[in-house]
């Protein structure tokens, strides 16, 4: 299916944006914005904290109960000069599997299982980190909307996966120390942020890298506006007829349609392909597929 019209230069080339990616991690405003992400997903150590004191007072309901990890806290066996996990003390790490770890399965899934889908993505519109849902398939991701509904966005750089920060572990690996300290309250969440920004940085010449080796688009992890209008354009179209993938169903298709954010340039690409008017009413992808009347607008058959 060939496409009239071609315009083969993306809106925004990928390298411009890394260049302005870079650049805002140096800033302030960065860490505050990646800091406000984050706690949008959740504050686990505020949440660990309710969980542990629901287990003292239940345990203390069901029986006659005393543990000498009851009345003490972490921060008395912590010392913040230590950098590495193997060199806490046994009293330390003794205190965290029976007060923490032990109490893992709770601490997971009500504390730490919403990070386990979430990203931090940059968004090239808002040009700031927010966080993002990552998708079960390689479709596309979600973030809340100013009305904290969930919504699609086309525009945004998956930059982190946070899948590594959603469960307790036995020991920790110098990168999750930060984390660690976090979540249980012996630290702020700054040192945590700052250890995240690094690790963007790094994954930014990954990604770009990996986006300039790949052959089609990927809506999941890069902005629609680093496509050319070309190549979203086959994209939409094979997708629909051929693949239904990303695009596999009537209500993202039409959200995406109906978007009224930073979808601009992604929106205005899918009007100049289908005539709304023709389809009013009616199931969108199922007409494109079997109805002989509808057609795509600017395309036309090899």
């Amino acid at each position: 299916m060939a496409i009239n019209n071609e315009i083969v230069k993306p809106k925004r080339k990928l390298s411009d944006v890394a260049k302005e990616v870079l650049a805002y991690c140096e800033t302030e405003q960065a860490a505050t914005d990646l800091k406000d992400a984050i706690l949008s997903i959740g504050n686990p150590q505020l949440t660990i904290k309710i969980l542990l004191q629901e287990r003292r007072f239940k345990d203390k309901e069901n029986r006659d109960y005393y543990s000498y990890y009851d009345y003490k806290d972490l921060k008395n066996f912590y010392d913040p000069s230590v950098k590495k996990w193997s060199d806490y003390s046994k009293e330390f790490i003794d205190f965290y599997r029976n007060k923490y770890y032990y109490s893992q399965g709770s601490i997971n899934t009500t504390a730490l299982k919403s990070f386990n889908r979430k990203a931090i993505a940059y968004d090239v519109n808002l040009r700031k980190f927010i966080a993002a849902e990552r998708p079960y398939s390689n479709d596309i991701l979600k973030v809340q909307d100013i009305h904290g509904e969930e919504s699609l966005n086309v525009n945004c750089w998956n930059l982190l996966n946070l899948k590594d920060y959603s469960s307790l572990k036995s020991k920790y690996k110098q990168k999750e120390m930060n984390w660690f300290k976090f979540i249980t309250g012996l630290e702020p969440i700054d040192g945590f942020v700052g250890d995240l920004l690094k690790e963007i940085q790094k994954n930014i010449k990954k990604s770009l890298k990996s986006f300039l080796e790949a052959r089609s688009v990927d809506l999941c992890n890069y902005p629609s506006e680093c496509y050319p209008q070309n190549e979203l354009k086959k994209f939409i179209s094979d997708d629909i007829f051929y693949n239904e993938k990303v695009l596999g169903s009537d209500g993202m298709l039409t959200s995406l349609l109906n978007s009224s954010h930073s979808n601009s340039y992604f929106k205005s690409i899918l009007e100049s392909m289908f005539d709304k008017e023709m389809m009013s009413g009616v199931n969108l992808l199922f007409t494109l597929r079997f109805d002989p009347n509808i057609k795509i607008k600017n395309f036309f058959p090899n």
